[in-house]
């Protein structure tokens, strides 16, 4: 049982508008449980209104290497 546990990975996943301060307090927490954290950030906002991309790996480079960042278009139309 250990060695199939050893195989696996844990990701924790985050939808990102712009909380740095409630991001940067997630990675550090949890780093050492998670292998890899998924940050997903869209250009529109929950209401639909179109937004600019906020998140900026240099203000977390200390992860760099555990982010994936997954930046979506979603068209609310369909």
């Amino acid at each position: 049982m250990v060695s199939i546990l050893n195989n696996q990975k844990v990701f924790d996943c985050f939808l990102y508008f712009d909380e740095d301060v409630l991001l940067d307090f997630r990675l550090n927490i949890l780093n050492k449980y998670v292998d890899y954290f998924v940050i997903v950030e869209s250009i529109y906002n929950h209401k639909g209104k179109k937004k600019k991309l906020n998140f900026r790996i240099k203000k977390f480079k200390k992860f760099e290497k555990k982010l994936f960042i997954l930046n979506r278009k979603i068209d609310r139309r369909n």
